[in-house]
């Protein structure tokens, strides 16, 4: 299986992936981040996914891909941890779950950091709290989103941390 493919969920899918699925999928045609326009707003980003929930997954994915960014999809710590280290083409964000079968998201925010590549980051998780948010961000992350989430917030996030990242390059 290809790092582009997700994984086969190997455990039992969160509570909130239901609702999350349902309100991405209404929601993915038809709306966009506040101070932006439809269609193309990611356009030519490359975006990579992590969530063993394989149908959150490619509701995510198709999600973004909607709004024009390229995405690479991985079900596993390991197949994310593979696409950071040996993918050699471009890669704008990476948004991933924090409770991910063998091993945590925290790994792939450690791999980064110590990654050539300055990529920013997205954390989601179904089990959010004060601490976790705060550790999550200290260990690299960007942002942090609680599922459930819908397709608006899942776009206001990401466009936020790209425009943020953009800035702070342009002002170097």
């Amino acid at each position: 299986m290809s790092a582009a493919e997700p994984e086969p969920a190997s455990h039992e899918d969160s509570p909130a992936s239901a609702s999350v699925q349902a309100a991405l999928v209404a929601m993915a045609s038809h709306t966009h981040p506040p101070g932006t326009t439809a269609g193309g707003v990611l356009g030519g980003r490359q975006i990579l996914v992590v969530d063993d929930d394989k149908s959150l997954l490619h509701t995510v994915a198709k999600v973004l891909r909607s709004k024009g960014a390229g995405v690479l999809a991985a079900g596993s710590v390991s197949a994310a941890v593979f696409c950071l280290t040996r993918s050699t083409g471009p890669l704008d964000l990476v948004i991933t779950d924090l409770r991910l079968p063998v091993a945590s998201g925290r790994l792939i925010l450690s791999a980064m950091r110590t990654s050539a590549r300055q990529v920013p980051a997205i954390v989601m998780t179904a089990y959010a709290t004060p601490a976790l948010r705060d550790e999550c961000l200290a260990l690299g992350a960007d942002a942090f989103i609680e599922k459930p989430f819908d397709a608006t917030g899942l776009l206001a996030v990401t466009h936020s941390v790209l425009h943020a990242r953009a800035t702070r390059a342009d002002a170097r």
